[in-house]
């Protein structure tokens, strides 16, 4: 399974999830530069919706 496909399993199951949550989900994560740049490519293809909180 490819880190992207992983990422998106996750957030599919986990849709509120944080950056650093995804990373502790996955097997062997990628650095937190690669993690970024996987989903900041799945939120251009449309596959990842980024909703902002403010606490």
């Amino acid at each position: 399974m490819t880190k992207d496909i992983e990422i998106l399993q996750f957030l599919h199951y986990n849709p509120s999830s944080s950056r650093s949550e995804i990373e502790a989900s996955l097997t062997n994560s990628p650095s937190s530069a690669t993690l970024k740049r996987l989903i900041a490519e799945e939120v251009k293809q449309g596959h990842i919706e980024v909703i902002l909180f403010k606490e």
